[in-house]
């Protein structure tokens, strides 16, 4: 069984104070893939995914090894720049949240251009 079997919902947030934040989200449950731009105040984009687009997804993000990321990527001396966040919601309620300031994993641009492709 992997990682991703069980996940209900995942969130992967990117931004700055002055080009604003987007959300991709990834809903297994609904089965939709979504593009939510805070600047916009709204979704931008919404995608609906076939049972076999799930299950290639959860494969590649099962190759990310997102599972052994650290809970906090920060660098302490920058105040201003690029945050991130990773929100992974199970079937179980439980979430985890993995967050970034100006500091990344060593796959993190792999990671950030995957979300960007699912939902073009």
């Amino acid at each position: 069984m992997g990682y991703f079997d069980d996940v209900v919902r995942i969130d992967f947030e990117i931004g700055g104070f002055f080009r604003g934040f987007k959300t991709y989200t990834i809903n297994f449950k609904t089965k939709q893939a979504c593009l939510y731009e805070r600047i916009k105040d709204k979704y931008t984009k919404t995608k609906d995914l076939s049972d076999e687009k799930i299950k290639k997804i959860k494969n590649k993000l099962e190759k990310f090894d997102i599972e052994n990321w650290e809970d906090s990527y920060v660098e302490p001396e920058i105040c201003d720049g690029e945050e991130w966040g990773l929100d992974i919601l199970f079937k179980s309620k439980i979430k985890r949240k993995i967050y970034g300031h100006m500091r990344y994993p060593d796959n993190f641009d792999k990671v950030e251009n995957f979300f960007k492709n699912i939902i073009k």
